[in-house]
């Protein structure tokens, strides 16, 4: 079976949708949980770092824009496109330490975002901050995480 990847947010139009599944089953990844879950907790202080016109943007696109009940429903509807299998499964993602984290917070959009509005060393701090109730045996990371998996057709 063929693997595709989709980068489609809650906001693609039906075309959008419609042309990027238009050959067979598609499978969905969101994340789920989120109240149990390492990243919203480890990036929720980062908002205060946005710019206000940023914040509208990230709501719309990214990792969360279709958590939201009822958010992947309606994109699967807009593209014809109704769940086959909907399950939850465990995504646990562990980091050796805070400092390699911190060295990858320019490689998402929304870290980048912060650090352009707010500068590097205020986003490294909140990031440090906010992992340290994540910081395990050896000082590595460990987040829980759960996602959404949706077999849709």
């Amino acid at each position: 079976m063929k693997c595709r990847v989709l980068r489609c947010s809650r906001t693609s139009t039906a075309e959008e949708w419609t042309l990027r599944v238009s050959r067979g089953p598609v499978w969905v990844a969101v994340p789920t949980r989120l109240a149990d879950s390492g990243i919203p907790n480890v990036f929720a202080p980062l908002m205060e770092l946005f710019s206000p016109e940023g914040l509208p943007s990230l709501k719309r696109s990214g990792m969360y824009a279709l958590s939201a009940p009822g958010t992947l429903e309606e994109a699967l509807a807009t593209a014809r496109m109704s769940p086959r299998s909907d399950d939850a499964i465990e995504a646990t993602v562990v980091f050796p330490g805070r400092r390699c984290r911190r060295r990858c917070l320019p490689e998402r959009r929304g870290d980048a975002l912060a650090i352009r509005h707010s500068g590097q060393p205020a986003v490294e701090e909140a990031v440090c901050n906010a992992l340290n109730p994540f910081v395990g045996d050896l000082g590595r990371v460990v987040s829980p995480g759960w996602s959404r998996v949706v077999e849709a057709g």
